[in-house]
């Protein structure tokens, strides 16, 4: 017997969601195929990016410096093509000769990367493949890696925040839920919209409109729950316009949504879910994947999220590439 057999490996990783209104930080623990959560935190994000990691690193005790970091925005670009089929190779080289049709960054320094996705159920295998397209603007990327070295992590991995919401929905893959859902993402001044199929990434939009206030902080351990109210015609403008997504979404790509889990700060906005319901005209539910997690503290009590964790939810999708 070897002793590869006798010792368990244990990784960490932590997901840094870098929010216009708070820096979220989320460390998952991969030990056996399992996962654990062994910290949360969050910080405004006014004292800037470097600063406020200093802050977390030294208010808390990591079982890793790694990170998977996200980019978002509008110096961000997610776009959904069909290519022939061909080697990965060979696909890389095609994408990025087509970068400057796909992508609206003209006269700039790319990142870009690529992803080949599953074909829909009952497409056929003659149909051109579908892939995944994301390109982010290289000064962007360097300045977020620059500052998480510069407060003392080391960077692993750049992702787009918001397929860091598919990678948070595909942690609780059971057959009894929905096979198309539309999650959405509510921040202090921006919303995200993904259409998953079969957990699969299917259309992405983000629009300039967020849930202001109700997503500006969190609450540490014993501190009062979260509870915000909003203007009522904020909240119907908002609903409206995460309802008129979602349809686009859903006639852009010929499925039909079955239930929109909402999730971010924003919503928690007081009114919001019940609105999004009556204008989408489809269940609406407020998706807190942290609840799935066991959460220990460093004395191995459990933790109370309360109703904290759907501000963590893209956090945790970014942590979860520990299992990748």
């Amino acid at each position: 017997m070897g002793i590869a057999t006798l010792l368990t490996r244990k990784q960490s990783l932590i997901g840094l969601d870098f929010g216009i209104s708070s820096i979220k930080l989320v460390e998952l623990s991969k030990s056996g195929g399992e996962l654990s959560l062994l910290s949360f935190d969050s910080v405004p994000a006014a004292q800037g990016i470097q600063g406020a990691l200093e802050a977390l690193l030294a208010r808390s005790d990591f079982a890793t410096r790694q990170v998977a970091l996200a980019v978002g925005g509008r110096s961000v670009c997610v776009r959904y093509a069909r290519f022939p089929e061909m080697p990965n190779a060979e696909l890389i080289e095609a994408v990025k000769l087509e970068a400057d049709r796909l992508l609206p960054f003209e006269d700039a320094d790319i990142t870009l990367d690529c992803q080949r996705l599953p074909r829909v159920k009952g497409e056929s295998e003659s149909e051109a493949v579908p892939v995944l397209v994301a390109g982010c603007r290289t000064e962007f990327v360097e300045e977020r890696v620059e500052a998480v070295l510069a407060a003392g992590f080391t960077p692993t991995l750049v992702d787009v925040d918001l397929l860091g919401l598919v990678n948070a929905w595909n942690l609780d893959a059971r057959p009894e839920r929905a096979s198309t859902v539309a999650l959405v993402d509510v921040g202090g001044a921006r919303t995200g919209i993904v259409l998953v199929n079969d957990g699969t990434p299917r259309f992405t939009r983000e629009f300039e409109h967020g849930g202001g206030d109700s997503s500006v902080n969190s609450r540490r351990e014993g501190d009062a729950p979260i509870s915000v109210s909003g203007n009522s015609n904020e909240v119907d403008a908002l609903a409206r316009e995460i309802a008129l997504s979602v349809e686009y979404a859903e006639h852009n790509e010929g499925l039909e949504v079955e239930e929109i889990q909402l999730t971010g700060g924003g919503a928690l906005l007081e009114g919001l879910a019940e609105r999004l319901a009556e204008e989408a005209r489809r269940p609406v539910e407020i998706w807190d994947p942290m609840k799935a997690m066991a959460v220990r503290s460093k004395d191995g009590s459990s933790a109370d999220l309360g109703d904290r964790g759907p501000l963590f939810t893209v956090a945790l999708g970014l942590a979860a590439r520990v299992l990748d």
